[in-house]
């Protein structure tokens, strides 16, 4: 999979070590984060799609646990994918209440992050 996003030129991220995926997949971070191996931050809707098609075929032969914050890309993958910022910004709500938000131009959309995946208020 490294070869393939380093060739794609795609931003991504991972845990540094093997002790932090194991908190991570513990839940001992945001439960958005339970069970994530990599993250990968496409440029664009087609290379998403192009990467997640690539992604799927690279690990069929293994397992891993279901995301419940994101969407599987198809039956019995390991590939989930959601809608979020690649930059984290925050916004204040008239309650009080500290939300992340995506910006997209002058549109500030709140980035949900929660245990189920919901489809994003606003498409590309």
């Amino acid at each position: 999979s490294l070869p393939l996003l380093l060739a794609e030129n795609v931003a991504f991220k991972f845990p540094h070590t093997i002790e932090f995926l194991a908190e991570l997949n513990a839940g001992e971070h945001q439960d958005c984060q339970a069970g994530k191996f990599i993250t990968v931050y496409p440029d664009n809707n087609k290379q998403a799609v192009r990467l997640a098609k690539k992604l799927h075929q690279l690990t069929q032969t293994y397992r891993g646990p279901r995301i419940l914050s994101d969407e599987r890309w198809q039956k019995n993958s390991l590939i989930h994918y959601r809608w979020g910022a690649f930059i984290f910004h925050v916004q204040q709500s008239l309650y009080g209440e500290i939300m992340p938000v995506v910006k997209r131009g002058k549109k500030i959309i709140p980035d949900k992050r929660i245990p189920f995946y919901i489809k994003p208020e606003m498409k590309d």
